[in-house]
């Protein structure tokens, strides 16, 4: 058997552990990420404070990673009404 499950995943043998652990880095990064935008995109939903310390570190934590896809969607926040609700921080997201 060329292949060894370990803890649901799927390693090639003779794999060098160096790469296990660079893979296993980059999902663990990954993941901040998501859990990052989702955060970015529930405060958006529920209108949290900008000014608060917390969800202003958010805000500008995940701005960078937001902010190519500023374009897509139109924002027009003086009109008075929830046209936007932060589809902006789902959209990196998506696969």
């Amino acid at each position: 058997m060329s292949e060894i499950t370990k803890k649901g995943q799927l390693y090639q043998k003779g794999t060098p552990a160096i790469c296990r652990s660079v893979y296993l880095v980059l999902v663990f990064l990954f993941d901040v990420l998501e859990i990052l935008l989702a955060l970015r995109f529930v405060f958006k939903l529920l209108g949290a404070n900008p000014s608060s310390e917390f969800v202003n570190f958010i805000y500008n934590l995940s701005a960078v990673f937001v902010a190519p896809f500023a374009g897509i969607f139109k924002y027009q926040p003086n009109k008075g009404r929830c046209d936007y609700i932060g589809f902006l921080s789902l959209q990196p997201l998506s696969r």
